[in-house]
């Protein structure tokens, strides 16, 4: 696999959604953390994953064909977001589900930005996967924001929260292609380790 044939299936508001029998990477993360970018970088896309300046427009899982051998499922960010208590609601049930159940899930793809904290949701996330014994990869977006020294005092950070202890990190920014090709072998070595 080699992210060079990336194509959007389908959006599911329901885990009824009929879908091709293939293992599930499940991209998490708070509204605003860039996930729509991240995946983009990731399938060398431009606008294959649509972006927004509000936070919360991704209102399904989204799924995305990778090389005919993977799918791709981004969530509904949770955190933040200007919507509706009943449409919150809807999508914390539909996530907290999902997580918890699904039976494809082989790797949680966890953004987290370096500038914030983990919170309630990551750590919650964190034990789930711990339970199914799916591998986590947490991804900290953003870095390209940060001065070199500022980066590594968060980096150091991340590493001694004890919530994530025993979690691969890796450091991401959008303008680093380095950074994205590094991410791709990442994600590669955890699902080979998982299957």
């Amino acid at each position: 696999m080699d992210f060079k044939n990336t194509t959007f299936l389908l959006s599911a508001y329901d885990l009824n959604q009929k879908l091709p029998h293939l293992r599930e990477v499940a991209v998490l993360g708070r509204s605003n953390v860039g996930k729509s970018t991240l995946l983009n970088a990731l399938f060398n896309s431009k606008s294959l994953v649509k972006t927004s300046q509000r936070p919360g427009k991704t209102e399904s899982i989204n799924y995305f064909l990778v090389d005919n051998k993977i799918l791709f499922a981004d969530l509904p960010g949770f955190g933040y977001a200007k919507v509706s208590k009943e449409k919150k609601k809807n999508w914390t049930l539909l996530v907290d589900s999902y997580v918890r159940n699904h039976p494809k899930i082989s790797l949680f793809l966890l953004l987290v930005d370096i500038r914030r904290e983990v919170e309630e949701e990551e750590a919650t996330l964190l034990e789930i996967a711990r339970i199914r014994k799916i591998p986590i990869l947490i991804v900290l977006t953003k870095c390209d924001k940060l001065s070199g020294n500022q980066l590594r005092v968060r980096v150091k950070q991340f590493q001694e929260n004890e919530l994530i202890a025993n979690t691969t990190l890796i450091s991401h920014g959008f303008k680093t292609p380095a950074q994205t090709d590094a991410l791709r072998k990442e994600i590669l070595h955890e699902l080979h380790n998982a299957s």
